[in-house]
């Protein structure tokens, strides 16, 4: 990786890091809470550690053992579009 790709990398994930701190605010805001767990898969995703998809997995992984929560699942979503 060159200096300079080395730099964009460094910018876009500072970037990423912001929105996702900026997302949880206005979570905040509305009066919802994000999960310690969903902050971190998302930090993670920043990073480029684990893919978006992955954090969709593991967010339904851990909700769907939760009486309250609808019965969703990642198939019952419909693809992100292009």
């Amino acid at each position: 990786m060159t200096v300079s790709e080395n730099t964009t990398r460094t910018i876009e994930m500072e970037r990423n890091l912001r929105a996702i701190k900026h997302a949880v605010a206005q979570q905040s805001l509305e009066g919802l809470t994000v999960s310690d767990s969903t902050i971190e898969d998302m930090r993670r995703a920043a990073m480029g550690e684990i893919s978006q998809d992955e954090v969709i997995r593991n967010i339904y992984a851990r909700y769907s053992a939760c009486p309250d929560t609808p019965n969703m699942t990642p198939t019952s979503i419909p693809p992100r579009a292009s």
